[in-house]
């Protein structure tokens, strides 16, 4: 406000705030946490801005999970706002390893190719000559090897010994134990009289404790979190920030993302564990891609839908390769198991894509174990997170520095407020988001907002705002009824 106490004259003009008619932007800002490797120029624990899969290189180490995340979100929405907050691997973290042996002997030139994760390794084998190095076991398994450590992008490095080639994770932990194809490096043998036997990844464990990680995000808000792991300690973690952050204090809501590749009943039980309406468990059945890059690519799917209330069923996961014919689920699997125990399924649709069936959350029962579908769709919590970001920026831009009074009166300076103004405020807000698709029928409970003076704590007003979120269409059922005009 312009001082009354100026006698100079002149004209004193101040540039101010007016009240806002819009609504706050619907940018889903994404965070990911996973582990680093030594040699990136970012520690652990602070959390970066990430603008490409090269930078994310720099910062947190080539070939790291953390590099292989932030490249499966990119790629799945190259437009992403994302952070990471590495960790560190554990002290007492072990690697895990796979390995590949070759025998026989090549009776023509053909091409060995191995796969780490969606990465494709191609190696020439020449026909075997007595004599000659070309074709032998030990020759392919050492060119192999030259050909993994020549990636820096990769997860694993690799060492040849003879015939056999052993595949050793960067990061340590449990998250190795799931680099190959249910388990196994997937090696594509077309060399007449070579062939090639390969054992599962194993042998990772002992993953870093996230809670410090999370503590250090804590103050930044975050719509989008992706997790490397998929395991009950580190949903208990995800949990616990979460709903922290997402409090009536914080205010910061946000939803995690986890992803499984394996049997149904491990992942069933996984996400009926966890029974919470903010985290989501994405699951698929023999991909080679690693599950947390599938777990980022989740999260980038639902961060790259600007309206939060728009479903995502049928959308590609980007990078993914398609699970054989025999791994794939049946209808039943997904509808009477997956669906019905909180887990996201993800199948081959049209084009042999990996597409999403339709994105739920994990919570599926109440505090009282009764059956509950209320925040079954992800897309419900994110609208609800959407409309209170929305009613919190209109109150702080419209009541900033008031006065309240029960009522107006004719004379009185422009910043009063009353109980009135507020319920107007919060029923225009859901009008506005009413507009854009998000809530159904305000008016018809307009006579159920209600803004009241708090008689006991001076200066405070309560409201109550009700919202009726609109449902995605997922189902058309319909009568074919066949009919005759004779």
């Amino acid at each position: 406000m312009i001082s009354e106490s100026i006698r100079r004259p002149g004209s004193y003009n101040e540039i101010t705030v007016g009240a806002m008619g819009g609504l706050p932007s619907m940018r889903q800002d994404m965070l990911i946490i996973a582990p680093r490797l030594a040699d990136g120029t970012v520690a652990a624990g602070v959390p970066a801005q990430v603008t490409s899969p090269a930078q994310a290189a720099e910062f947190w180490g080539a070939g790291s999970i953390m590099h292989r995340m932030a490249w499966a979100a990119f790629r799945q929405y190259g437009s992403l706002s994302l952070t990471g907050c590495a960790v560190d691997d554990a002290s007492t973290g072990v690697g895990a390893s796979a390995a590949i042996t070759f025998t026989g002997s090549a009776d023509a030139t053909g091409q060995v190719t191995l796969w780490v994760g969606t990465d494709r390794i191609p190696v020439r084998v020449d026909r075997f000559v007595d004599g000659l190095a070309g074709g032998t076991p030990v020759k392919i398994a050492s060119d192999l090897a030259d050909q993994v450590n020549a990636r820096p992008d990769l997860p694993v490095t690799a060492y040849a010994n003879g015939a056999v080639i052993t595949l050793t994770a960067k990061n340590k932990g449990t998250t190795g134990n799931f680099l190959g194809q249910k388990g196994k490096p997937a090696v594509d043998c077309d060399v007449p009289g070579i062939e090639a036997a390969t054992t599962a990844y194993t042998g990772g464990a002992g993953d870093p404790d996230l809670t410090d990680t999370f503590d250090k995000v804590s103050g930044q808000r975050f719509h989008i979190v992706a997790l490397a792991w998929a395991t009950a300690a580190a949903a208990i973690a995800l949990s616990e920030y979460l709903n922290e952050v997402s409090n009536e204090v914080n205010q910061r809501g946000g939803r995690g993302f986890m992803f499984v590749d394996g049997n149904i009943a491990d992942m069933a039980t996984l996400a009926k564990g966890i029974n919470d309406k903010r985290i989501c468990v994405g699951g698929i059945t023999g991909a080679k891609r690693a599950p947390f890059e599938n777990a980022a690519a989740f999260a980038a799917m639902l961060a790259a839908e600007p309206m939060p209330w728009l479903a995502v069923n049928n959308i590609g996961l980007v990078g993914c390769d398609s699970p054989p014919v025999t791994d794939r689920w049946n209808w039943n699997e997904i509808n009477n198991i997956l669906l019905w125990s909180g887990v996201t399924p993800f199948e081959v649709g049209a084009g042999d894509r990996v597409r999403c069936v339709r994105a739920i959350s994990t919570y599926v029962k109440n505090d009282a174990g009764a059956e509950d579908d209320t925040f079954l769709d992800t897309l419900k919590i994110a609208t609800a997170d959407y409309v209170r970001e929305a009613v919190r920026v209109r109150h702080l831009t419209d009541f900033q520095n008031k006065v309240l009074r029960d009522n107006h009166v004719a004379g009185e300076p422009p910043n009063v407020v009353t109980p009135a103004d507020v319920r107007s405020t919060n029923l225009d807000v859901c009008r506005r988001i009413e507009a854009m698709g998000g809530l159904n029928s305000v008016n018809a409970f307009a006579d159920q907002f209600v803004s009241v003076r708090n008689r006991n704590v001076p200066g405070r007003v309560d409201s109550i705002i009700p919202i009726d979120i609109v449902d995605a269409l997922h189902i058309l059922a319909n009568n074919i009824t066949i009919t005759s005009t004779l």
